[in-house]
């Protein structure tokens, strides 16, 4: 086909080929790709943060049972010993959804020995976060000798 100066339909058909640019297609296509990139990495991010509130979870409980083990060390120390029983708390403030548990059962260790029969306390502490999903908990189980059991038999036996 011939160009003839002046004519609109040589015109257009000269000008699209003397065009720089990127087509509509290409560019979605690179928006499709880049917000499919975004998409990936803002999940990543929001799971990242999900983890750093659970670990904050787990330390926050791991410090709230060492300061009730501390307490219930005094107890055991000022009472020589502890009684069997069933104690529950909750927190506040700051540890608001944050519960405690603790259980002290008596337990006797045979030997051969009816004399050598050991008496002890088995404590299990428990402190835990049900609001938070899924729920977080630790325990800590430990054996106290019941030193105060000890002294009222030996008083009864007087």
């Amino acid at each position: 086909m011939t160009r003839v100066k002046g004519s609109r339909r040589n015109d257009r058909v000269g000008r699209r080929n003397d065009r720089v640019g990127f087509t509509l297609i290409e560019v979605m296509i690179a928006v499709t790709i880049l917000a499919i990139g975004m998409v990936a990495v803002l999940r990543g991010y929001a799971v990242s943060i999900n983890t750093l509130e659970g670990y904050e979870c787990s330390v926050d409980i791991y410090c709230l049972l060492k300061e009730r083990l501390a307490g219930l060390e005094e107890k055991i120390i000022k009472e020589k010993g502890l009684l069997p029983e069933t104690d529950t708390g909750k927190y506040r403030d700051r540890y608001d959804g944050f519960k405690w548990k603790m259980q002290v059962t008596n337990m006797y260790i045979e030997t051969v020995k009816e004399e050598l029969r050991e008496e002890l306390n088995k404590f299990e502490m428990t402190v835990f976060n049900d609001k938070r999903k899924p729920a977080r908990k630790f325990s800590v189980t430990g054996y106290v000798d019941n030193q105060k059991e000890q002294e009222e038999d030996l008083e009864e036996a007087r």
